[in-house]
């Protein structure tokens, strides 16, 4: 039969060009490629499950679901892993309007700069060998090979030529590559009917799987789509776009852009207990890297005899030589012996019980790991710390130097006969080291906003992560955005949602409406092109009559709601009886003038039918016009004016620290709030609410389910609120926490300045549902630099470095003096007064915009 070292390796020795080096001969379906050596090829994007915040027994979960699927492989297949990290650039950027905001993001975007960014992509490729009925066809191929003094392209035209003159022959050939490809697709269904539904692999073909050959083969060309050729295009000619030259130690990879140098590591030996945590650790290296896993499954009878014939070596080796001789000699048995290869032969020994009692496979496997570098010395750099990592690990490392070209080779899909180094290895070591987890980026757009807006947006903000591989979040899982923020006072709670208001601002049409306490966002929302209302100072600006706005919308059930969200307030409660009374007295308002609806006019009206409900009330009413002396109520000035002056902007900035600080005006007060803003919301407009120290309102048992059937409207209406609280044990006091928190899928944790964040575990996971991984992630996180983003399907540590002039406008914030000239700036009304305030007063020029 004919070898790879009959048909590559020779004409190999005499190649005048890279392309005689791929292994890849052409495309006979769109997802199977068919490879020099007979064999045919299919490959698998893999997504991965993400490495951070997942518990063991997940972990151990996906590895069971990976040794699954490689037991349905047998000995004519060939799998290679490919896990790689390169580098990128770029910016999500957005179109702002507001100087001030665009300011932020281009400082934050400068932020994200600060190191190398990378993205890693995992794949799977699967050969499948026919060696009887393949054999003919390259039977002919290398006599063509020889006539052509070993020129490999001119070969394959001859025989392409003489084969396409006879059309019983084309058709020959085709029908038996359609017989191959039929039998390879029935082993691909059994696999991937496990990898594809349950571990996140997807099959390439077409153009993206082209992509992929072409990425494998050009270390230093773009990565993208290749188009299928027309015609008969040999896909080796196709593909091959580097040059490639040997430098000493390292091979050159010259693109159309750039150049890079490779150099190769392989393992010799893996520790007992390798694990897939120590892949997991390569993926925070600073570098470029391409690591390779090739494992080849060998029929069971053979990997009997190969088991059996390394354990016969082993115990052989035991004792060296003269031990034996010494043995024999004086007729005694020596104590000296090689523990090193007894515990080799052990593993054998136990290796062979494996294969024979348990549903496990054996083959040849190889791990190459390629270093990557702009320059010879990073190239270098990379395997150092490459190498280093793997050591650390238990593994044992040679740098190939001999073997560099082979090691590069064995890269190639399709080309594992290239590979000079192999070791006896199990499908349940396979599974272990397989690349099957990741470091995902995101979203690389916001998709709900993009549905909505009709265009597509980017996210709404990019982080930095400790594995140098970016994170962009997006508050919302499909379409349900509602976000939870958790964490104490110092913790850098007020810098993150300065940044995400800014972040929002880039999305047009949008709205942004602000609950706001001890003024921690007013400059900003001001700055950002907001309007600022202080509802819990006094004075017209605070004006509300709830009354006569949901009367005049014609919301009288809803007005009755509100009446009973105000009651529960103050700390009583409403019976049915009693609500049907103000629904009374709200039909009787309306034979009133529309002058006359207030809450003063419609606590009369209940007052003559029912004393004790009105007395409910009267906190909240002003009777001083009235004839009795009871006066104002102490709250009448916030809900019972004739006037109703809260009204909504683009962007609008409630300072709202006193009010929800006061349980009974707290719940009473949002709810009217959310009434009106539920009122804007028209279904085409992406809304941003945020609400700080939410858990005041939420004690109010009343409005607390107001607010969660608010969460599921607003969803519908492209909404969703972040809540800030610091509170989780009055979080956990809420009734019915469960449903609360199930329509928020987002949480976003703060670690503790004053003390730790596992003091507060239990709570954590009542309240959320949070895993001890998780928990170990906040635990050693950094206050004010490093947060903690859960979603349902990722959990991300990221850094940040807040940009100047966010912190610039955090700072000055709590400075009332420069509060005043904000506001000062605002009310002169000259053009650009944004950048004239940040450069003159807080001494951050961000140019004219």
């Amino acid at each position: 039969m004919l070898s790879f070292e009959d048909l590559f390796t020779k004409p190999r020795k005499s190649a005048r060009s890279f392309a005689e080096l791929l292994p890849w001969f052409g495309m006979i379906t769109d997802d199977v490629v068919l490879c020099q050596d007979g064999s045919l090829l299919a490959a698998f994007a893999v997504a991965g499950d993400d490495v951070e915040g997942k518990e063991n027994y997940e972990v151990d979960h996906r590895i069971n679901q990976m040794q699954t699927a490689l037991r349905s492989l047998g000995e004519r297949v060939t799998l290679w892993s490919i896990q790689e990290r390169r580098y990128v650039d770029g910016y999500p950027a957005g179109a702002f309007t507001n100087p001030v905001a665009q300011a932020i993001d281009d400082q934050w975007a400068a932020s994200l700069r600060v190191r190398r960014n990378a993205v890693i992509k995992q794949h799977f490729f699967l050969a499948y060998n026919f060696p009887s009925r393949s054999e003919a066809f390259f039977e002919s191929l290398s006599a063509e090979v020889q006539e052509h003094d070993g020129n490999f392209f001119k070969a394959v035209s001859s025989l392409a030529k003489r084969r396409l003159s006879d059309r019983g022959a084309i058709a020959g050939v085709r029908g038996q590559l359609a017989e191959m490809a039929a039998e390879f697709e029935k082993v691909l269904a059994a696999f991937s009917g496990v990898v594809e539904l349950n571990l996140g692999f997807r099959r390439l073909g077409g153009k993206e799987f082209l992509g992929e050959l072409h990425a494998r083969a050009n270390f230093a060309s773009i990565r993208g789509p290749v188009t299928p050729p027309q015609g008969r295009s040999y896909l080796n000619t196709l593909l091959a776009t580097d040059s490639v030259e040997r430098k000493h130690d390292l091979m050159e990879f010259k693109g159309v852009n750039k150049t890079v140098y490779v150099a190769a590591l392989s393992t010799t030996g893996t520790p007992q207990e390798a694990h897939s945590l120590d892949m997991d650790k390569l993926m925070a290296v600073d570098c470029e890297y391409v690591l390779v896993q090739c494992y080849r499954f060998l029929d069971r009878m053979v990997a009997e005899k190969a088991i059996q014939d390394a354990e016969m070596f082993y115990r052989s080796e035991v004792k060296s030589v003269v031990t034996r001789v010494a043995e024999r000699l004086f007729d005694v048995e020596s104590e000296k012996v090689n523990t090193g290869n007894l515990h080799l032969a052990q593993d054998a020994q136990d290796a062979l019980v494996e294969l024979t009692t348990q549903d496990i496979s054996y083959g040849y496997y190889n791990m190459s790991l390629l270093a990557i570098g702009e320059t010879p010395r990073h190239a270098e750099a990379a395997a150092d710390v490459l190498g280093g990592s793997l050591r650390s690990s238990g593994f044992t490392i040679v740098r190939e130097r001999h073997g560099l070209m082979a090691a590069v080779l064995t890269s190639f899909p399709g080309n594992a006969n290239a590979t000079l180094r192999w070791k006896l290895a199990s499908t349940a070591n396979i599974a272990d080291l397989a690349p099957i987890r990741t470091i995902t980026r995101g979203e690389a757009t916001h998709p709900l906003f993009s549905r909505v807006i009709g265009h597509e947006v980017p996210p709404l903000c990019r982080f930095l992560t400790p594995y140098g591989v970016t994170y962009d979040f997006n508050t919302h899982q499909d379409d349900l955005g509602h976000t939870a923020v958790i964490g104490g006072s110092g913790a850098g709670k007020t810098s993150l949602m300065t940044l995400f208001v800014a972040q929002f601002q880039k999305y047009h049409p949008s709205q942004t409406y602000i609950f706001d306490k001890d003024y921690s966002l007013a400059m900003a929302s001001v700055l950002m092109g907001g309007k600022h209302v202080d509802v819990s100072s006094a004075g017209s600006s605070r004006s509300m009559n709830p009354v006569g706005v949901m009367m005049m919308n014609d919301d009288d059930m809803r007005l009755r709601q509100w009446i009973e969200v105000l009651i529960t307030a103050g700390g009583s409660t409403v019976s049915a009886e009693e609500g049907s009374s103000i629904f009374t007295a709200i039909q009787g308002l309306r034979r009133s003038p529309s002058s006359a609806w207030r809450l003063s006019a419609l606590y009369a009206l209940i007052a003559g039918e029912n004393l004790h409900l009105a007395a409910k009330l009267a906190p909240y009413v002003d009777r001083s016009d009235s004839e009795d002396d009871y006066g104002s109520g102490v709250y009448a000035s916030y809900f019972d004016s004739l006037e109703d002056n809260f009204s909504l902007t683009k962007m609008v900035c409630l300072e709202c620290g006193g009010i929800l600080q006061t349980p009974q005006l707290a719940s009473p007060f949002m709810d009217y709030a959310f009434y009106c803003i539920e009122r804007s919301l028209d279904g085409t407009t992406p809304t941003f609410i945020y609400v700080e120290e939410a858990w005041y309102m939420l004690s109010n048992p009343v409005f607390l389910q107001k607010f969660e059937d608010w969460l599921r409207t607003f969803r519908k209406k492209r909404a969703f609120v972040v809540f800030a609280t610091q509170a989780l044990d009055e979080i956990a006091r809420l009734p019915n926490v469960g449903s609360f928190t199930q329509n928020i899928p987002t949480q976003i944790f703060l670690p503790s300045v004053k003390g730790s964040s596992q003091s507060q575990a239990e709570l954590y996971r009542t309240i959320f549902g949070t895993n001890e991984a998780q928990m170990q992630l906040l635990a050693s996180a950094i206050p004010k630099r490093d947060y903690l983003l859960i979603k349902p399907t990722v959990t991300r540590l990221v850094n940040t470095q807040m940009p100047p002039a966010l912190i610039a406008i955090n700072e000055a914030t709590t400075q009332p003096a420069k509060v005043k000239q904000m506001f000062e700036y605002r009310d002169d009304g000259l053009p650009a007064w944004e950048a004239r305030f940040m450069k003159e007063v807080l001494n951050i020029d961000i140019g004219a915009r």
